[in-house]
């Protein structure tokens, strides 16, 4: 089956005396790519990761007219964020209208996860694949453990492109959080911040 793959990062850091964060993904289809990043706004780097899921999985909703025979990866360094996905709504409970987890503590950002939900929906095959972020040790032998946890059976050659895709999405953010500084430090009047 044809596959389409939505690469994801998103992440947050103080900037000044506030935390900033900012999401971003890139879809790759055959040869033809497409990239987003969010501006920058307050919030939490788990709230951006989820975004980053959320805005990817919105535009191939929104672009992609048969989903039917296409199977959508979804490749995300953070597994809190997959974790919270897979299991989505398995253990909540909704409680005079709050969901809550099974520790009965209210399931943060439940707002991105139910658009999640709707878009996860419309999808006929979807996977989610978890990839290792920032690597710098051994290539070879993190391919040999990717290939031990997730489900897929891509070369060498593919593994290399799904990291640069995935350093893509984090280098994008980067610059985003760079233009910000840029930005605050000249309303303030100072060099750096």
């Amino acid at each position: 089956m044809e596959h389409l793959e939505l690469f994801t990062d998103g992440g947050a850091m103080k900037i000044g005396d506030k935390i900033y964060g900012s999401s971003s993904f890139v879809i790759r289809y055959h040869n033809t790519y497409f990239t987003y990043t969010e501006p920058v706004s307050e919030g939490s780097s788990g709230m951006f990761e989820l975004n980053a899921i959320k805005n990817g999985l919105q535009t191939i909703v929104r672009n992609w007219s048969d989903l039917k025979n296409l199977e959508v990866w979804i490749i995300s360094d953070s597994q809190n964020s997959i974790a919270c996905i897979s299991n989505i709504f398995d253990v909540w409970k909704k409680t005079n209208g709050i969901y809550k987890n099974k520790h009965g503590k209210e399931v943060a950002y439940i707002d991105i996860l139910l658009d999640i939900k709707k878009s996860l929906s419309q999808l006929s095959n979807y996977k989610f694949i978890k990839i290792k972020s920032h690597i710098d040790t051994d290539v070879e032998k993190t391919y040999d453990e990717f290939l031990e946890k997730n489900e897929v059976n891509i070369s060498f050659i593919e593994y290399l492109m799904m990291i640069r895709h995935n350093e893509r999405c984090d280098n994008k953010i980067t610059s985003e959080f760079n233009y910000k500084r840029k930005e605050l430090a000249k309303e303030k009047g100072v060099d750096v911040i």
